[in-house]
């Protein structure tokens, strides 16, 4: 019986964390980087956008192509990148010349 009623006491545990839990919001990894940004901590909101990036989001892939390439002159620092990724972000974001000067063809 004393095994019984522990055993009740663990689930009804258990029940009211996976209540709790569902009730807290969960940040996204977008938000999180965004926040990042917003608190100045460019390295941070960097990588967390990049991630966003190298996982096909087009938004972040804008975003952080434009951190690599004006990173200096906007944050005072440099973001590393590897050639492909830098290749694949201007890419999913049509940011390169080539790419704005077929959009406004077509236009």
């Amino acid at each position: 019986m004393k095994h019984v009623s522990m055993l009740l006491a663990a689930l009804s545990l258990l029940a009211s964390s996976l209540v709790a839990a569902q009730d807290t919001p969960t940040t996204s990894a977008w938000e999180l980087a965004q926040l990042d940004m917003e608190d100045n901590h460019w390295h941070q909101a960097y990588e967390g956008f990049a991630r966003l990036a190298d996982e096909g989001d087009v938004r972040a892939s804008r975003l952080v192509y434009e951190m690599w390439l004006y990173g200096p002159t906007l944050y005072g620092q440099t973001f590393p990148a590897r050639l492909d990724q830098v290749q694949r972000w201007a890419a999913l974001c049509e940011c390169t010349p080539i790419k704005r000067a077929q959009r406004q063809s077509a236009r």
